[in-house]
């Protein structure tokens, strides 16, 4: 049996894992809290989900994964989303477009793509009647050269700083990649370990000088999620709109934070629509 972690990688900004010291069970750690949406606030569910399409060890597309997409796509359309965002670049919004229109006009339920956005967007996008699934997302280059230029000024210093301030969390309980979908998804939005603790951990030490090289390599990372916020205020309408945003569950504590920063918008938990589906 294969299992998954339910922490969720950033692309190439993951850092090789940081020497461990004593680690503290990850049920311990302090859970995600949110807050209560205040009136005029556009209510932003985050789904926070793997990428199904690129997963070795699940079939979306198989007939009973495909009956626990539909216990989920029921769920989300009593919360009745009036715009639904996903992790697809702003700048390929007519691509996005012309692929909801074909799966729109075709006559089957279920998308060819294994992705999320079709299997969760566009679905439930067609069932609320919704003319557009919106791309929210800004692929940028996370690569960033400061830590290459850190290790040619001290080539000794990132082990020896790592060594002295070791990661904090173990590791959090795999889920078992057979496990249904809604299990999966309640663990990846329950994100009880800080999500990327392991990215923010092996890359913050690393400072000497006046060269803050965990800093600089994780500036882009902020920079895309602040983006795909203001891209959330192209889509949403004040009055009265509730966004479901679909993406990848390694975004979900900072998204979270900046929303919860900006008074216009109110991040909400995707937990209580997944709670109870086996």
């Amino acid at each position: 049996m294969k299992r998954i972690a339910l922490l969720v990688a950033t692309g190439s900004l993951v850092a090789a894992a940081p020497v461990r010291g004593q680690s503290i069970d990850p049920k311990g750690a302090a859970p995600l809290v949110w807050a209560e949406c205040q009136p005029g606030q556009v209510e932003v569910m985050i789904l926070g989900t793997f990428h199904f399409a690129q997963s070795d060890d699940i079939d979306i597309l198989e007939t009973a994964r495909q009956e626990q997409v539909v216990s989920i796509l029921d769920r989300l359309e009593a919360w009745a989303p009036t715009r639904i965002a996903v992790e697809f670049p702003h700048a390929r919004q007519t691509a996005l477009d012309s692929s909801y229109a074909r799966y729109r006009e075709a006559t089957g339920d279920v998308p060819e793509s294994p992705n999320e956005i079709a299997q969760i967007g566009f679905r439930l996008a067609r069932a609320l009647g919704h003319d557009r699934v919106h791309a929210v997302d800004v692929p940028m280059n996370l690569w960033h050269d400061s830590i290459e230029v850190f290790d040619e000024a001290w080539p000794d210093s990132r082990s020896g700083l790592r060594a002295r301030w070791p990661g904090r969390f173990a590791d959090a309980d795999p889920v078992a990649s057979d496990s249904t979908l809604a299990t999966i998804l309640r663990g990846l939005n329950r994100d009880v370990v800080p999500g990327n603790s392991e990215m923010y951990g092996g890359f913050l030490p690393l400072v000497e000088d006046e060269v803050y090289a965990g800093a600089l390599k994780l500036r882009p990372w902020y920079d895309r999620n602040l983006r795909i916020v203001q891209n959330l205020f192209r889509v949403a309408d004040p009055a009265g709109d509730r966004v479901l945003l679909v993406i990848g569950a390694g975004h979900l504590r900072l998204l979270k934070q900046i929303l919860e920063m900006t008074p216009q918008l109110c991040a909400v938990s995707a937990l209580p629509v997944l709670e109870g589906l086996p």
